[in-house]
């Protein structure tokens, strides 16, 4: 085929493929949903917290309490969906074959891909975050925790959209991908948090394996760094999230950021292996 003909990646190419799917997504109305329903939540509770004193500077913890528990359901939902489809509607449709009639790589093609589906999802956040601070004027330290926590939002996107990506390349129609999709987002957001707060409870497994099962959770590996921001020991979620710190202390930060990188790579590279090989 001609594009395993080309050794190295075009730049050209991948930014002419990466602005295609941009502008696809921007038109979608899933993605008009999200810009919607995640600023009318941020903006509203930043809104309110000023208007009706709710919120201030020795508030502001409350007021991003509310953007992570936002953040961890809506983020992860439109990362992984928008990119669990882009390779399979184009398997779906039989457009891959089209494209790959041009002298591209599957390598530029599936880049483009993810730059697309990462850099779109990544919009609301990244708008919306800074001005949530204009309505609350946060301090120094505040601030610093604000970027922080905004980082984290950029890495939970990265895992989920690679996600997306690898179901995307195992998927041979859009609604098996959007099953899935939505399968992985319900076990990392809801079921995962229910699971191992529950199995907690009745377990008599050794603390070591549910410190594996949440940081193998990206969602979970989220809200406990964000919560560590404005309750450094995690007392906050009973002897287990003590037992974590007691683990990793001033670590904790550093190690849940590359944990979810490594992650989100690892994921990225298992779906680049596989659309790779995996015929049209």
């Amino acid at each position: 085929m001609n594009q395993e003909k080309i050794s190295s990646l075009r730049f050209p190419v991948i930014k002419s493929l990466f602005s295609i799917g941009f502008k696809e997504i921007l038109r979608s109305r899933l993605f008009f949903i999200y810009v919607l329903t995640f600023s009318l939540l941020a903006l509203g509770f930043g809104y309110a917290g000023v208007n009706q004193g709710l919120y201030g500077y020795k508030g502001f913890g409350k007021l991003m309490a509310t953007l992570i528990n936002i953040s961890i359901i809506f983020v992860p939902l439109f990362s992984i969906l928008p990119s669990s489809l882009s390779i399979a509607g184009a398997r779906e449709n039989l457009s891959l074959e089209y494209i790959f009639s041009f002298p591209l790589s599957r390598a530029e093609y599936f880049i483009s891909s993810f730059l697309s589906s990462f850099l779109v999802n990544i919009i609301p956040p990244a708008i919306v975050f800074p001005l949530v601070s204009f309505f609350i004027r946060p301090g120094a330290e505040d601030l610093m925790n604000f970027i922080i926590i905004l980082i984290f939002i950029l890495a939970l996107s990265f895992v989920f959209v690679s996600l997306g990506l690898l179901i995307s390349s195992l998927s041979s129609s859009k609604s098996s991908a959007i099953a899935l999709a939505i399968i992985l987002w319900f076990i990392f957001t809801v079921g995962g948090e229910i699971g191992i707060l529950g199995a907690i409870q009745v377990s008599t497994l050794p603390n070591f394996i549910f410190f594996l099962c949440v940081f193998l959770n990206p969602t979970e590996i989220f809200r406990i760094s964000t919560i560590s921001l404005f309750s450094q020991s995690l007392d906050i979620l009973g002897p287990f999230g003590m037992y974590i710190y007691s683990i990793l202390g001033k670590w904790l930060i550093p190690f849940s950021f590359f944990s979810m990188l490594f992650m989100g790579f690892s994921i990225l590279s298992l779906s680049f292996f596989i659309f790779k090989f995996k015929s049209f």
